[in-house]
């Protein structure tokens, strides 16, 4: 990270990026903390630091900080494992740093601000986007003047939450442009097996589309806003510069605006940027809104994976969501993206109270259909897990064991199956669907089992009839043993250290 102190005696500002799971091996730019950066650089000294990338982040804080006072810390939060890096970077500010505040933004304390303020460790909360509200927050701190007035300020008086209206998401073009200098982007370089050296890219906010299950309504409602493409390239020129050949964009929805999809296409063409990229698009954004003529397009410039959030293969299901969407649109659109050329990578989920049974074998079916539509496919089944402010948390949450502290909310997870309707042998269903899926596919764990294959011959005849097992196991739906688990166990034990 690129924090050093100017001469320029700046109020300083520390951000914190808390690390996405506890093994600190999810890695991705603090895209949250440089928008937020990018309006305070002209007034504030800012130092960005990331949990994922450094395993004290005290001691370099203290090293670059030195005796200089801190106005106060910013830390971005959403619900899940990042809450307990969070929480402990936090309590750790207020010991080290008696009187200067800790405010809490990002999608769990605008979802429940109260909660995470009597937790004990959070002085305030910004509700939804952050970057005005914080900066006349810092204006006021600056000025020694109580904070309060600020549209989105959240904070206890005598006990009392004292909550505020925030306000309405400005557009990304609004703001000044992200201050990557304030980072090191190099550490977050990934190479993978499959795709090369990449690097995770934002270019917009918010998706006008109102899908029950989503936390983002609950932020931003439908408003959406992207970054221009005059920016965008500006900013993908610098990460070319760290020699990534794949840009993985990680917008909620990619796709929203056609014009500024395709001038992006055709500027990364004209300024000779040979990158490949994937992107999130939507079942009927590509039936609807893309041409056969724009995916062709798309796919000239790059844009080789679409990441698409199929969620069901139960009608009930899409319904129940509000996906706007049918089983079939989602096999009509398989086809059109295999017409095109373009890999697709769908995302599912199963689990859903009174109906799990039946969606779960429609949804597995489904699966294998799009399998055999296109074998370049990827397919990734996660458990249903209510997300709190969603409108499914709202009908479903008197089935929960709702957390009641945010330790037991950094225990939410998709990957848990959380939910108590769920009989035990059915849990243990998915759990094995879900594994057979990332060893037929390659995903997390079972990459690193595949990078050793690509080496090693031995290991590949060895993995070679597990992953068509695999595969038999998904066609005909038999998930009762844990078959892949064992296997995996022994590899990891056995194979491992003699080839790695």
């Amino acid at each position: 990270m690129n924090n050093t102190l100017s001469a320029v005696k700046k109020p300083l500002v520390v951000l914190y990026q808390p690390r996405k799971d506890e093994e600190g091996c999810v890695n991705t730019p603090p895209y949250a903390l440089l928008a937020l950066a990018a309006v305070l650089v002209d007034e504030f000294h800012v130092l960005i630091f990331d949990g994922a990338l450094v395993s004290e982040p005290w001691r370099d804080i203290d090293a670059v900080c030195g005796e200089q006072p801190i106005l106060a810390f910013g830390v971005t939060v959403i619900t899940g494992p990042p809450i307990l890096d969070a929480r402990r970077f936090s309590q750790e500010a207020r010991s080290r740093y008696a009187g200067t505040p800790v405010v809490w933004g990002g999608c769990h304390p605008s979802i429940d601000p109260e909660g995470t303020l009597r937790d004990g460790c959070v002085d305030f909360v910004i509700l939804g986007q952050g970057e005005i509200p914080f900066r006349e927050f810092l204006r006021q701190r600056r000025d020694g003047i109580s904070p309060s007035n600020i549209p989105g300020l959240c904070y206890i008086t005598d006990d009392v939450v004292q909550l505020t209206r925030p306000i309405a998401p400005q557009k990304l073009s609004s703001f000044p442009p992200r201050p990557f200098h304030l980072v090191d982007l190099s550490k977050y370089v990934r190479n993978i097996n499959t795709i090369g050296k990449c690097i995770v890219y934002i270019t917009s906010q918010g998706c006008p589309y109102q899908c029950y299950f989503c936390s983002d309504t609950a932020l931003y409602g439908t408003h959406w806003s992207g970054y221009a493409v005059e920016e965008m390239i500006r900013d993908v020129r610098m990460l070319y510069c760290l020699d990534i050949s794949f840009l993985m964009i990680f917008d909620n929805n990619f796709f929203v605006n056609r014009m500024r999809v395709l001038e992006f296409c055709r500027q990364l063409q004209k300024e000779g940027l040979q990158l490949r990229w994937q992107a999130d698009i939507c079942v009927d954004q590509i039936l609807n809104e893309f041409s056969s003529q724009d995916l062709a397009e798309i796919r000239a410039a790059g844009g080789e994976v679409f990441f698409v959030g199929a969620e069901s293969g139960s009608n009930d299901v899409l319904e129940l969501l509000n996906k706007r969407i049918t089983r079939d649109d989602t096999i009509a659109a398989a086809q059109k993206c295999r017409d095109a050329g373009i890999r697709v990578i769908y995302s599912f989920m199963t689990g859903f109270p009174g109906i799990y049974r039946e969606e779960f074998r429609d949804t597995i079916t489904l699966c294998n259909q799009l399998a055999q539509e296109d074998n370049t496919n990827e397919i990734i089944l996660c458990t249903y897990t209510p997300y709190p402010g969603t409108e499914l948390y709202r009908q479903f949450q008197h089935l929960l064991e709702t957390p009641r502290s945010l330790s037991e909310w950094g225990q939410w997870s998709v990957f848990a199956v959380k939910g108590n309707w769920i009989d035990s042998m059915h849990k243990t269903r998915i759990r094995n669907a879900s594994v057979c899926l990332c060893a037929v596919y390659g995903f997390f764990p079972w990459h690193s089992l595949q990078l050793m294959a690509s080496k090693y011959s031995v290991v590949r005849l060895f993995l070679a009839p597990f992953k068509a097992v695999a595969s038999w196991r998904l066609r005909h739906q038999r998930f009762r043993f844990h078959i892949e688990r064992h296997i995996y166990s022994f590899v990891e034990l056995v194979l491992r250290p003699l080839f790695l």
